[in-house]
């Protein structure tokens, strides 16, 4: 009877998680088309939007292209310095792992994607790296890839992306 009502009250639990990412699956599915369905529209409409929003803007159309200009300028820069910290910190997260003997190549790329992750990224892939390294006994090295997450390629995300800033965007 114990057994029995452990596995129904299991079973109960099974169907409540795959229900829940049943429904995660399918909230990402329709917001995943959503923005493809607009981004088509807008990159098959976009000039004349760009051309009725423009005639909105109550300034003399050198302004505006002006204002244009500088808009793409940091557009450019923002992704061009999400790129370059994001390879920036996969190469110094696989330095680190590589220091401490984790296989550094493979946890690096993996940090290439996870920076892109707002706020935790790069520690989603050092944290448990760091994780393991205590559980197995080797404390030092565990600290050592704390740090060095946590200032060495957390920190390189405010050099890098304010030296791509400063010269693709003309940002001071």
């Amino acid at each position: 009877d114990r057994i029995q009502g452990s596995l129904s009250g299991g079973s109960s639990e099974l169907v409540t998680g795959a229900l829940h990412a049943t429904t995660t699956v399918g909230h990402v599915a329709a917001g995943s088309l959503i923005a493809l369905f607009c981004t088509f529209f807008f990159l098959l409409d976009g000039g004349r939007f760009g051309r009725w929003l423009s005639g909105l803007v109550p300034l003399a159309s050198g302004h505006q292209q002006r204002l244009r200009d500088i808009f793409i300028a940091h557009i450019k820069s923002a992704v061009i310095g999400s790129g370059a910290v994001a390879l920036g910190q996969g190469i110094l997260g696989g330095v680190g792992f590589g220091l401490v003997g984790l296989p550094g190549v493979l946890w690096g790329t993996v940090m290439i994607f996870m920076s892109l992750v707002p706020v935790v990224g790069t520690a989603l892939v050092w944290a448990p790296g760091a994780l393991v390294l205590f559980l197995q006994g080797h404390t030092g090295a565990a600290l050592f890839l704390v740090a060095w997450g946590a200032f060495v390629v957390g920190g390189a995300d405010n050099v890098i992306r304010i030296m791509v800033s400063r010269h693709a965007g003309e940002t001071h």
